[in-house]
């Protein structure tokens, strides 16, 4: 049974969450001086599948918002799948050097053990564009969205969900790995989970399972990126909320933090920058 403690913990995650989407700045004052960027700093720009696509198939969040939980219409959104060269396009001429897109569950396995070639080309055909217009592609693995089958069977409340969310993302490495693109496996988890806790996905007694099982997708993920390109950077990305880190993030980064990561060299100085798109 979960303590009082942690279930305050858990409505704290959903409101944290909730400001974090609603805001999406700090308060911070910027310094007055910033320190030039290494030449290696990759400045890039971010999408999400489902936020950006249009033409949505049945998901989580294609059934949250025709039943009401989301108040936020969809039509086909800025029509990514239509627009894609010439978003790239206009993102090369920007000068940055990473483009970021989602690879949707939902489009790729419209049904149980079932995978959409064309869905699959779409994203074959993206990934080789921002690759020709010079970028490189940072692939989502999962930005908030699964299948409206994977719902039906419980979501993130169903033990079988790691599975079957591994079995679509093996594909996709196993597809995308040789392209060499960065990887994100989870977007903001802790946000992830109050948007669940938000939409009635899940209950607040529920949320603590979740996060394990996003852990675990995490870590076992993780490996199978390093077992097809023992040199990939991986990361499950954070929204940083100023002043609720430790109650917001750091379950997550404790159930994580055992899978390396790459030294930063000890002659150059350490800085942190947090980018959102």
């Amino acid at each position: 049974m979960r303590t009082p403690s942690s279930r305050r913990g858990f409505a704290a995650l959903s409101a944290a969450a909730t400001m974090l989407m609603v805001s999406g700045v700090s308060a911070a004052q910027p310094p007055r001086e910033v320190t030039p960027f290494e030449t290696d700093f990759l400045w890039g720009v971010a999408s999400s599948g489902f936020q950006s696509e249009g033409h949505a198939p049945d998901s989580n969040w294609s059934r949250y918002i025709a039943s009401g939980a989301t108040a936020d219409p969809y039509r086909d959104s800025v029509d990514f799948t239509g627009r894609y060269i010439t978003d790239i396009d206009l993102a090369a001429r920007l000068g940055v050097r990473v483009y970021r897109v989602g690879i949707e569950w939902a489009r790729l396995q419209p049904t149980p053990g079932t995978w959409d070639e064309a869905a699959f080309g779409f994203y074959d055909n993206v990934i080789a564009r921002i690759l020709a217009a010079g970028m490189r592609p940072m692939l989502t693995l999962d930005h908030w969205v699964y299948p409206g089958w994977a719902l039906d069977r419980g979501g993130w409340r169903n033990p079988g969900m790691v599975e079957d969310w591994l079995a679509n993302t093996r594909k996709v490495v196993q597809r995308y790995a040789s392209r060499g693109p960065l990887w994100v496996t989870f977007n903001e988890p802790a946000a992830y989970v109050g948007t669940e806790l938000r939409t009635g996905g899940l209950s607040v007694e529920e949320a603590p399972a979740m996060l394990d099982r996003i852990a675990q997708a995490h870590n076992e993920i993780y490996d199978v990126i390093h077992r097809h390109r023992p040199d990939a950077m991986v990361t499950s990305n954070l929204g940083y909320v100023a002043g609720a880190e430790a109650e917001v993030n750091q379950p997550i980064v404790d159930r994580i933090s055992a899978k390396p990561i790459r030294r930063w060299p000890a002659d150059r100085p350490m800085r942190s920058m947090r980018i959102r798109g």
